[in-house]
């Protein structure tokens, strides 16, 4: 599968989320702050079978974002 957007995957930080939504801070300046529902499938679920997820997300489109099932946080402490 490819793309002719100029979309690329890059790291960035969640800063909240809710019952229906994910934060993000983008370090994309033109888009600053994005918005993922919780409901969507991960990029796991993408990488095995991409035309199943297309299928079963008819309106997914190269400008929608998606995350990983994985992630690492740092915590910082005041010693």
């Amino acid at each position: 599968m490819s793309s002719n957007t100029d979309n690329f995957p890059h790291a960035v930080v969640i800063f909240g989320c809710d019952s229906r939504n994910i934060f993000i801070k983008n370090s994309y300046t033109d888009n600053p702050r994005i918005t993922i529902p919780t409901d969507r499938a991960t990029y796991d679920a993408f990488l095995q079978d991409s035309n199943r997820f297309r299928s079963n997300h008819s309106t997914f489109t190269d400008n929608d974002y998606i995350v990983g099932s994985v992630g690492y946080v740092l915590e910082f402490k005041w010693k």
